[in-house]
């Protein structure tokens, strides 16, 4: 890992969370980080923390593996809906 992605994930690492990669960008987001987390809640809590020392905002986005999308696709099939107007 560069020695920059090292010093940006260092609160990151242990208690099960791994910093996978860090990607600097153009436009609104200055970087992009890829991060391993056990579960939501510690995703919450990371977020409330950066977002709380107003000297970065955060945001998660959570990844679909394509088995958790079949999984979904299956138990929307049983969801009854009706879309609003019809």
């Amino acid at each position: 890992m560069h020695q920059t992605q090292a010093g940006r994930g260092a609160g990151l690492q242990g208690r099960g969370r791994k910093l996978e990669c860090v990607y600097f960008t153009y436009g609104p987001d200055d970087g992009i980080g890829i991060v391993d987390l056990p579960d939501a809640a510690s995703a919450t809590a990371i977020s409330l923390i950066e977002n709380a020392s107003g000297g970065l905002r955060t945001s998660f986005m959570p990844l679909i593996t394509a088995e958790e999308m079949d999984q979904a696709a299956k138990k929307a099939a049983t969801i009854p809906f009706r879309a609003p107007g019809q």
